[in-house]
């Protein structure tokens, strides 16, 4: 029996919606309180939120907003049901993260039917997700470089752990979801950064340049890493200049770019900004900088830091999730096969590392 909680401050309109969607065979729960919906919402991950729009403070807006701060509320379908149908107020409300926005005057059979349809959505997300990782459990291979097992021995086991936990129908499934996702990507990152090793240390690597997707190849891929590190709740400072058309080879571009933002997100401080710009030099050269508000590097590491594996501890010893120690060393044999170059830039805070490709430019 699907549970569904109903945050509405006109209890009346809310206890005869409940029925109607008891009979229809939900479980409802009912409040008026704002403050408390949030409550219920974190305690009991109700598969899915109906909420009014326009009440006491905190109203269905800053609820929303509220929900989205932590993985475990976000992940809940929500729903926005309200008297109010501008189509601005139904903009507003789709773009924080709202599945639908529905009229109070809807007939009750299509909210149910609607309803219904949001979750089977969700379940057949959910679906992909666990059939996703355990495709990735079969088809790992066991033959992984000393420097990277531990990072996968970690991730399979919050993989397994995962899957069994969501199995058992033990806690909050959208959390082990969450747990899972994440090292189900950065497995990915991993399988390929090995692939692109394994290509460059046999004289493999892809040379051959075609114009490389900026919203596909560059704007997505960085959204994904920083999303993988959103309990730190990082803010992305993203710059790219509309008149680039690069030209390169995509999948090395992306994959060095991932790691490049994943370090700036791994050493950024809980709430900091990763400010990232793509640009040309003016000639035929393409200038990529992306800069945290970490620790940094002391100038006497900066080239340290380029060597293969090569880790530097910051104060307090190494972050959690600290990597594999190939960021900055895969940057630069990249773009020194692209005839370019990358360097640690001097900054007033953080790190700042600028790759730049020659010849990788056209202008439109």
């Amino acid at each position: 029996m699907p549970a569904i909680l109903l945050i509405d401050d006109n209890l009346n309109f809310g206890k005869g919606l409940a029925m109607n969607l008891r009979r229809a065979g939900f479980s409802v729960t009912v409040t008026a309180d704002g403050s408390e919906g949030i409550k219920l919402a974190s305690e009991t991950h109700p598969e899915l939120i109906l909420c009014d729009l326009k009440m006491p403070a905190p109203d269905g807006m800053e609820i929303k907003r509220i929900l989205n701060e932590t993985s475990e509320t976000a992940n809940i379908p929500f729903v926005f049901l309200s008297a109010l149908s501008a189509p601005a107020i139904k903009s507003s409300g789709l773009s924080i993260g709202a599945e639908d926005y529905i009229v109070k005057t809807v007939d009750i059979m299509e909210l149910i039917a609607r309803i219904q349809s949001i979750l089977k959505r969700k379940e057949r997300m959910d679906v992909a997700a666990r059939n996703e990782v355990r495709h990735l459990l079969d088809n790992l291979s066991t033959s992984l470089p000393i420097h990277t097992s531990h990072h996968f021995r970690t991730y399979l086991g919050v993989l397994q752990l995962s899957l069994e936990m969501l199995e058992k129908n033990q806690g909050s499934s959208d959390q082990y979801l969450e747990f899972a996702r994440t090292s189900a990507y950065r497995m990915k990152v991993w399988m390929e950064t090995l692939i692109w090793l394994n290509e460059l240390d046999l004289g493999r690597q892809a040379v051959r340049t075609e114009q490389v997707d900026l919203e596909f190849s560059f704007s997505m891929p960085i959204r994904e890493v920083m999303d993988i590190w959103r309990d730190k709740k990082l803010q992305l400072d993203l710059h790219v200049d509309n008149e680039l058309l690069i030209f390169a080879p995509a999948r090395s571009f992306t994959l060095v770019v991932c790691h490049l933002v994943d370090n700036a997100c791994k050493f950024s401080p809980d709430g900091g900004t990763v400010s990232i710009s793509l640009y040309s030099n003016g000639t035929r050269g393409v200038r990529l900088t992306v800069e945290d508000q970490g620790p940094g590097i002391p100038v006497d590491k900066r080239e340290e830091v380029f060597e293969r594996f090569k880790q530097l501890p910051c104060e307090g010893g190494l972050p959690d999730n600290h990597g594999m120690g190939l960021g900055l060393y895969m940057a630069r044999e990249f773009a020194r096969s692209q005839e370019g170059e990358v360097v640690i830039l001097d900054s007033d805070s953080g790190c700042k590392v600028l790759m730049s490709l020659k010849n990788a430019h056209a202008p439109v």
